[in-house]
C-alpha cells in the first residue's frame, strides 16, 4: 500500500512538473524578445540540410547587445571549420582562426547557417505568434521556463522567403 502511494505520489509530481500552461501571446512574446537581446553566450547546434556537406552545424555565440562573435566549432564541410565573425554592432569582420595567418578583414555580416538562424529568428519575433505556452523546466540545474510560441504556416513561409530573396 505505501509503495502504491509513493508511485501515485511520484507520478503526480512527474505530471505536475511537464504540464503547459497557455499564456498571453504578449506576454509570451515580451519574454522570449527581452531573452534574445540579452547577452548571452552559448552554443548551439543547428540542423544544416543544405550545408554543401549535409549534417548538424556546432556554432559558439557571443552576444552583448548588437556586438556578437559566431564561431563554427563542428560541421560537415570542412572549409567552414574554424569560420568566426566578429561585429562591434556597427563593422564586421571574418576570418578562420585555425587559419595559420588569421587576420580578420571586413566582410558582411553574414556566415550560414547562424545568421540565417539570427535573422529568422528576430524575424519571428517581431510577429505576433498566434498561440503561448509556457512550462517550467532547468538549464544546468537552474530553474527557467521553457515558451513555446505558435505562428501561422504564412509568417514561417514570408520568414524563409525572406531568407531566400536575401541570398
Amino acid at each position: 500500500m505505501r509503495a502504491l502511494l509513493f508511485l501515485l505520489v511520484v507520478e503526480s509530481a512527474l505530471v505536475g512538473c511537464s504540464t503547459s500552461t497557455a499564456v498571453s501571446t504578449e506576454t509570451a512574446q515580451r519574454r522570449v524578445q527581452s531573452a534574445w537581446q540579452a547577452s548571452y553566450h552559448t552554443i548551439w547546434e543547428i540542423d544544416w540540410p543544405n550545408a554543401p556537406i549535409s549534417g548538424p552545424a556546432t556554432i559558439e555565440v557571443w552576444q552583448m547587445g548588437d556586438r556578437y562573435r559566431y564561431e563554427i566549432l563542428e560541421t560537415p564541410a570542412p572549409s567552414l571549420l574554424g569560420e568566426t565573425l566578429v561585429s562591434d554592432g556597427t563593422q564586421t569582420w571574418r576570418y578562420n582562426r585555425l587559419a595559420p595567418s588569421a587576420s580578420p578583414e571586413s566582410a558582411t555580416p553574414a556566415l550560414a547557417p547562424i545568421t540565417d538562424a539570427v535573422m529568422i529568428i528576430s524575424n519571428l519575433l517581431s510577429r505576433h505568434p498566434t498561440e503561448a505556452t509556457a512550462q517550467a523546466d532547468s538549464v544546468n540545474l537552474i530553474p527557467a521556463t521553457k515558451i513555446l510560441m505558435l505562428y501561422t504556416v504564412v509568417d514561417f513561409l514570408l520568414q524563409l522567403l525572406n531568407l531566400f530573396l536575401m541570398l
